[in-house]
């Protein structure tokens, strides 16, 4: 897995106009260098619309998928779009982080995920098992594990951060249903969601809530994962604003 694939497996995700690359409704324009994708630029026909997130989805999935480190710099286009800090605001929830290298630099490092499990292996430092506020950083679309159907939740910890002062991430596997015994569907009622219709999971991305994190163990180690959402707030689930560099 390299640059290389990534570059060569575009066409799986993307279609080339004379214009840039086609993704979801966006016009992307990506560079190739040693180690890592550069984006030079993401726009999407209708601002507002959520395809701009879509993207970013694809485009990062596709990035883990073969172990592609991606680069950017923050730079607001046209006049109606979000600002710089809007936008900062918006890649980190991806995984980007600033990094030196000038005016608004950011940093995406490939996530290695186990084929058999969908979980991210990625060293993490365990979250404590508890009631926690969280920050959903990213859905990967369904995917399968072993021969069952499942999707991923990216959820960040805000009011716990590891000894380095990184951030603690839980990412949690759910049946991808919203049926009324599906426990996917149990969670986003009990985060106040109307599940009697369609609903797009990317809406999750960057909502912040509170819920329980408990402890299972999987081949031997102790995963932390989320199971149900919390009604009510624990006393020390204070929030705890992260080192701009997590």
């Amino acid at each position: 897995m390299s640059v290389e694939s990534f570059w060569e497996s575009l066409p799986q995700i993307t279609r080339q106009t004379r214009n840039g690359l086609r993704l979801c409704n966006n016009t992307v324009h990506l560079h190739r260098y040693t180690g890592l994708v550069c984006i030079a630029s993401l726009v999407a026909d209708k601002p507002g619309r959520r395809d701009g997130k879509r993207a970013m989805l694809v485009l990062c999935k596709h990035a883990d998928r073969h172990g592609t480190a991606m680069f950017l710099r923050v730079n607001p286009i046209g006049e109606n779009g979000p600002n710089k800090k809007g936008l900062i605001r918006f890649y980190r929830r991806f995984g980007f982080r600033a990094v030196r290298g000038g005016d608004a630099a950011m940093l995406r490092l490939p996530k290695r995920f186990d084929r058999a499990t969908g979980y991210d292996l990625t060293p993490i430092t365990l979250a404590t098992a508890g009631v926690h506020k969280v920050e959903v950083t990213a859905v990967d679309d369904p995917h399968w594990v072993g021969n069952r159907e499942k999707l991923t939740i990216h959820f960040r910890m805000l009011d716990e951060m590891a000894d380095d002062g990184a951030s603690v991430y839980v990412p949690t596997l759910f049946t991808p249903s919203i049926s009324p015994q599906a426990s996917l569907g149990k969670f986003l009622r009990g985060l106040g969601y109307d599940t009697s219709h369609d609903f797009d999971m990317s809406d999750l991305i960057g909502q912040h809530m509170h819920v329980y994190v408990d402890h299972r163990m999987s081949k031997g180690k102790t995963i932390a994962m989320i199971t149900r959402a919390a009604k009510k707030v624990a006393p020390k689930a204070k929030e705890i604003k992260p080192d701009p560099g997590t």
